[in-house]
């Protein structure tokens, strides 16, 4: 009974949750450092820190190492980030977060129906 609440697709579900807060508060502190002289905007490697939280369960620190500094050109003061594009990275990452957490909540729902129906 266990290994249906606990299966793959539940924990790659988890896992693209995880990344995705992570990539959420890098978008942010992006965001807060707009007006930092020098400071390159930080990019995560989706893909690769999904693919590490979902073989080996990363996540938080264990993600840093897909973090890569944007070396893209510039203001004259050095930063590189660019308000509307964080801000359209932050919509989007949003609404992914939230698709994940409605496919968790809808696969919660399918098991208990399943169960309900399993035990009439």
């Amino acid at each position: 009974m266990e290994s249906l609440f606990k299966d793959a697709t539940q924990q790659q579900l988890k896992a693209a949750l995880d990344v995705c807060a992570f990539r959420h508060r890098l978008i942010l502190n992006n965001i807060a450092n707009a007006d930092t002289p020098g400071y390159k905007r930080k990019v995560l490697q989706f893909e690769e820190a999904l693919r590490e939280a979902e073989e080996k369960r990363a996540s938080g620190a264990e993600l840093e190492r897909f973090v890569t500094e944007d070396q893209s050109p510039g203001r004259a003061d050095g930063n590189n980030v660019s308000i509307d594009i964080e801000s359209a990275l932050l919509a989007e990452n949003s609404m992914t977060y939230e698709a994940i957490v409605t496919m968790l909540s809808l696969r919660g729902r399918w098991l208990g129906v399943v169960l309900g129906e399993g035990g009439s």
